[in-house]
């Protein structure tokens, strides 16, 4: 860090983390048919019915979606053990539910959906909202494990929020609007090998089944990392000599 000095107020070692670069990053609508990622990675979505409402993903709730643009919809810069993953959303409807893991949902960010256990396609991670209005994160393991957990807030129609989810190989943690909602320490470990599609608005085994759980509103900035990212922090203010404020990192 530096000190630099302004009058009477002295700023010491202050330093500026550099952002990490997400795996994906599919921040706004540009066009009907594709959404660009402005990762390195240049892992680009379709889009299947999916209109604009002021820069913002609008999603029907019974046909939308969008869809990684590779070959079976995966991708190994999307296949994660551990993870930082994020979206703003807002609710307009119900959608169309569908089965996750062990709550009916729809899906706002996923890898993968419910279809039987095993089989090369479980559930990586996801974000979604359950027939309760509520935000949850989960993920199964390549066999018969899962897990899951919901906020205590309940999601309203006509709000944005921000949903986050974070797993650093031992603790699952779930954010609403930077709050902590919930958390847990899986004894399983997430199917970060298996093949399944990554969607936002809807979900699905692999890309020859019918997608499901479709989500009724908006998304935009659906932002996923490999690992914790953790935002610089503020400088805090603390006491110095008198007429001295300093500012640490």
């Amino acid at each position: 860090g530096q000190v630099a000095h302004f009058g009477n107020v002295t700023v010491d070692s202050v330093t500026q983390e550099p952002d990490p670069s997400p795996q994906l990053w599919w921040n706004t609508y540009t066009n009907s048919s594709t959404v660009d990622d402005s990762s390195p990675n240049n892992l680009y979505g379709t889009l299947n019915n999916v209109t604009d409402t002021d820069g913002a993903f609008t999603f029907n709730g019974t046909s939308s979606y969008i869809q990684l643009a590779t070959t079976g919809a995966t991708d190994t810069n999307v296949q994660l053990a551990t993870w930082d993953i994020s979206c703003e959303f807002y609710k307009t409807g119900s959608g169309t539910t569908s089965d996750y893991i062990d709550r009916v949902a729809t899906v706002l960010v996923t890898k993968g959906i419910n279809a039987g256990d095993g089989g090369g396609y479980d559930i990586n991670y996801g974000l979604v909202i359950d027939s309760n209005n509520k935000l949850c994160t989960g993920f199964e393991e390549s066999g018969s494990g899962q897990i899951i957990i919901a906020s205590t807030t309940t999601i309203s129609n006509d709000q944005w929020y921000t949903a986050r989810t974070t797993f650093d190989g031992t603790i699952l943690n779930l954010y609403l609007d930077d709050t902590l909602e919930a958390t847990t320490t899986p004894t399983i470990s997430p199917a970060s090998s298996d093949l399944s599609p990554f969607m936002v608005g809807a979900g699905r085994y692999d890309t020859s089944y019918t997608p499901v759980a479709y989500f009724q509103g908006r998304i935009k900035n659906v932002k996923v990392y490999d690992d914790i990212f953790v935002a610089a922090p503020q400088p805090s203010l603390t006491a110095a000599t008198p007429g001295t404020l300093a500012f640490h990192h």
